[in-house]
């Protein structure tokens, strides 16, 4: 019994050590995976210090007709009067939602009354709500920190926000919008047609150039484990769904610029972090990707029409 016990678990540390290393991201130059989506993954030296980073990028043709945009639904959690989601893996979401990419987005946070669901952070300077791991927990009822439209329907409306948003067409935009012209877009399509959107907390590169905030050297040394960017280029339409290991933000925003990003910046990022492909991706393996240690609130998920 008891070496069929020790065989047993040495299985499981087996398949689960396989799992973890057909899961990581293939290193890999541009190549397609999905018609109208390229993946590429590679190791890049930083500029500005001694070290290299894993960065990872999807970056999806919108004029694609057979792209799905797919967000959480707002208001789903009626034992927790106005909160908006309900935490759970990027995996199980994945799989549950049929979905061909996963990305995180807006940071969270678990507090019923906190006024930041009311009031956008200023970026960095906001005062942020501690969120450690630990109370991250799957099926934890919180509330989203920034703005997310999903079919027309917002979480909440603050003063104003840094919002990316998709029209009916799935042409994206980025646009700092005040709360009254998001509420009358949601309600009477002016001055904006938003169907799909979600908010950033702060914007790292506009008109193809770095925030001059972002110049200092302080961001050049304040490398994390993992960080989330999702970016566009609105002449070509494109969306760039970007996750990376062992950067700082300047090297991010160097990287998303060389890669076509014309205006983007940083979601939710940590154990938050996840970017994954599902099971009907090709070149690449099934589920693999970057992803936290920690379940997520909002996400963008893409979906290909009519692919086998």
């Amino acid at each position: 019994m008891k070496r069929f016990i020790k065989i047993f678990l040495l299985s499981i540390l087996i398949a689960g050590f396989t799992f973890y290393f057909l899961s990581r991201p293939k290193l890999s130059p541009a190549i397609q995976i999905f018609p109208g989506i390229t993946y590429s993954a590679e190791k890049i030296k930083s500029r500005y210090a001694d070290e290299t980073f894993l960065a990872v990028t999807a970056t999806v043709d919108l004029t694609n007709n057979n792209l799905q945009i797919i967000q959480p639904a707002p208001y789903q959690v009626p034992e927790k009067p106005k909160a908006h989601f309900k935490l759970q893996f990027a995996d199980f979401i994945l799989e549950e939602k049929n979905l061909d990419i996963i990305i995180n987005t807006t940071p969270f946070h678990g507090e019923i009354d906190n006024s930041k669901t009311h009031e956008i952070l200023s970026g960095f300077r906001g005062n942020k709500t501690d969120f450690t791991d630990w109370q991250g927990y799957p099926g934890r009822s919180v509330w989203s920190t920034e703005p997310i439209v999903t079919n027309g329907k917002a979480t909440h409306i603050p003063t104003h926000s840094n919002l990316l948003w998709l029209d009916a067409n799935n042409k994206a935009f980025i646009s700092h919008i005040t709360g009254n012209d998001l509420r009358s877009s949601l309600e009477h399509q002016k001055p904006y047609s938003i169907q799909n959107a979600f908010g950033y907390e702060v914007i790292h590169v506009k008109n193809k150039k770095p925030q001059p905030i972002f110049l200092r050297p302080e961001f050049q040394k304040d490398r994390i484990r993992k960080r989330t960017f999702i970016g566009i280029n609105k002449a070509s339409n494109q969306l760039f769904l970007m996750a990376f290991e062992n950067i700082t933000t300047r090297d991010m925003i160097d990287y998303a610029i060389t890669k076509g990003v014309e205006i983007g910046g940083q979601l939710d990022s940590g154990n938050s972090t996840s970017l994954l492909f599902g099971k009907r991706v090709t070149h690449i393996f099934p589920h693999s990707g970057i992803r936290g240690l920690r379940p997520i609130a909002g996400y963008l998920g893409i979906r290909i029409k009519d692919h086998k």
